[in-house]
């Protein structure tokens, strides 16, 4: 806590993550150093469960990344999974490039 207070927290995780991959910042609580982790700990069939702070920041409908419960994501990432699909990613990329051109000029405005 008082790293974090001081904003000196994440400087001194990266010196431990140099001597340990997998630091334990709590009791219930492992920090990864590499975002080789990410598979292991988000992929699909990964052992891992969502927290029960996941629950504290969602509103009142969950969506993809906050839902808990395995069998609600599984029918929520079906329904999306060909919106992240690559070859649908680069279709839509113009019309994302326009929207954000959009928005700029509004707020520039």
């Amino acid at each position: 806590m008082i790293l974090a207070h001081g904003g000196a927290r994440s400087a001194y995780l990266s010196k431990l993550y140099k001597k340990r991959p997998i630091l334990r910042t709590g009791p219930n609580t492992l920090s990864f150093g590499s975002v080789l982790a990410i598979k292991e700990i988000y992929g699909h069939g990964a052992p891992c469960l969502k927290d029960e702070s996941y629950d504290l920041t969602s509103g009142t409908h969950y969506h993809l990344a906050d839902v808990i419960d395995k069998g609600e994501h599984a029918r929520k990432h079906k329904v999306l999974s060909s919106t992240y699909d690559l070859n649908n990613l680069e279709n839509w990329e113009h019309k994302v490039a326009d929207k954000v051109e959009r928005l700029i000029a509004q707020l520039d405005k």
